[in-house]
């Protein structure tokens, strides 16, 4: 079954959700659009050349969503679990402000940036 891509993709989901720090799940993470919005993304797939593979879910619908191509400078890992970011979504963003003052409290330390890869 891991060469079926919609099996890699709901275990990755299912890993995001459960929030295992085995780096089995989708990693949450704000992307930073050019105009300065950010938008709630899941870090599917690290490139190696400071790029990385995106899923951007959709509200309130959080397991439709777009696939984009993002550089690392744009990415900013959240300190929560996945399942927390899909919930706020499923909730059209209400618990939004909660979350990130919930990731800004506890930091992901810069050694650890890194090395949180898919």
């Amino acid at each position: 079954l891991g060469r079926f891509p919609p099996y890699k993709f709901l275990k990755g989901m299912t890993g995001a959700i459960a929030g295992g720090s085995d780096g089995r799940g989708f990693n949450p993470a704000l992307l930073v659009q050019p105009n300065g919005t950010r938008l709630f993304v899941l870090i599917i797939e690290e490139h190696g050349d400071e790029a990385a593979t995106v899923f951007v879910p959709s509200a309130p619908t959080p397991t439709i969503g777009t696939v984009q191509i993002a550089t690392r400078d744009r990415l900013h890992p959240l300190n929560v679990k996945g399942g927390e970011v899909l919930q706020v979504l499923g909730n059209w963003g209400i618990g939004a402000r909660s979350l990130l003052e919930k990731s800004r409290a506890n930091p992901i330390p810069q050694s650890e940036k890194i090395e949180r890869r898919p």
